[in-house]
């Protein structure tokens, strides 16, 4: 099979000694600070993931640049995709049984993307992970009327992640144009992976390797390295991509293509009934490792300690059930990007992690 694996990368920079799971660690204002990032490294941090939905591109190139003055370590490049979000021109306070006014074309409470003649009376409309629950209560002129179920922060504010659960919009694009840019930079920059969001058929994945076919084409025209091609990471986010994963592994494969599968459990804990997350990771993982595709296990593993110097109970617990399931790599998003603990969550990991090992080579 051609292409070069994420175990292949790691193990061709550090040796074939090294045994895994991996951490790999996004960026942000956090990991700026140069004595930070290299903390990060010290304590176990073995892969980069930088966040598009956040910042420019000169600020991921300064990021690229800061990493790769400090370590040989894979870059991820992860894509905004067709994240829906509400625009705000102020912050709104809210409370359950309040109605407000949602448009598609601007003003002060609007949609990125127009998906009106696809919603419906009744339908929920979740907010910032779920925290905000309402539902459609009317519906005209292109605009929807929202009545709040349940408040959550109590307030509506520029930017915040939109889900309607089980609905798969055909008017969205997968890839937005900043996403385009952000390929064409990618390959210039040669970092090692792209991830491309929201996965739920083949034709999902296909339309990233597209993109990355057709800049490719042109290198003559742009500053694009010869001889270089990034590898693809698949977010699988719902049900909806958890059932058609299978296939698209194998189509893939059969393509001669592998595939890396990230396991986004921010927006599945959202689109998912919250109590089939557990089941839908470990059947990921199973999919991933019977058909020996690396996967990695994404988000909220060691949420608390974006503020805390310690995790909870639960979260311990549930970065070691990832690694006795199989994962390959483990992911944290907030707790180094955002955080006011960003090493000390790397070192903690590494440590869970190192417990894990300990304990599987002791079962023989």
């Amino acid at each position: 099979m051609s292409g070069t694996s994420f175990k292949q990368i790691f193990r061709r920079v550090f040796g074939d000694g090294v045994e895994m799971p991996k951490i790999i660690c996004t960026l942000g204002t956090t990991t700026d600070d140069e004595a930070v990032m290299r903390q990060m490294i010290k304590y176990g941090m073995a892969a980069a993931r930088i966040n598009t939905a956040y910042a420019t591109i000169p600020e991921y190139k300064k990021r690229i640049d800061a990493v790769r003055q400090l370590a040989k370590i894979p870059i991820i490049l992860d894509l905004k995709g067709s994240q829906i979000r509400l625009l705000t021109d102020d912050k709104y306070r809210i409370e359950p049984g309040d109605e407000f006014t949602v448009s598609f074309q601007g003003g002060p409470i609007a949609f990125n993307y127009d998906f009106y003649g696809e919603m419906s009376p009744g339908e929920q409309v979740l907010f910032e992970n779920g925290t905000i629950r309402t539902l459609v209560a009317e519906k005209k002129n292109h605009l929807l009327v929202l009545r709040v179920i349940e408040a959550g922060e109590g307030h509506l504010r520029n930017h915040m992640g939109v889900n309607v659960p089980g609905r798969v919009f055909q008017g969205i694009p997968l890839l937005s144009g900043k996403d385009l840019e952000v390929i064409k930079f990618g390959i210039e920059e040669k970092v090692e992976y792209l991830a491309i969001s929201f996965v739920r058929e083949t034709e999902d994945a296909l339309s990233l390797r597209y993109a990355i076919n057709d800049l490719l084409l042109g290198k003559a025209k742009a500053n694009i390295p010869v001889n270089f091609k990034p590898k693809m990471i698949i977010k699988i986010e719902d049900q909806v991509g958890a059932r058609s994963l299978p296939e698209i592994i194998k189509k893939f494969r059969d393509q001669n293509v592998e595939l890396t599968v990230m396991i986004g459990r921010g927006d599945m804990f959202v689109e998912a009934p919250k109590h089939h997350l557990p089941f839908l990771q470990k059947e990921i993982i199973r999919i991933c490792n019977n058909l020996k595709t690396e996967v990695i296990v994404a988000t909220g593993l060691l949420e608390s300690m974006q503020f805390n110097p310690y995790p909870t109970r639960s979260e311990t617990c549930d970065v070691a059930n990832a690694v006795f399931d199989g994962a390959d790599w483990l992911m944290m998003s907030a707790e180094t990007s955002n955080s006011a603990y960003p090493a000390e969550a790397v070192k903690m990991m590494k440590s869970i992690i190192d417990e894990c090992l300990k304990y599987q080579k002791r079962q023989g």
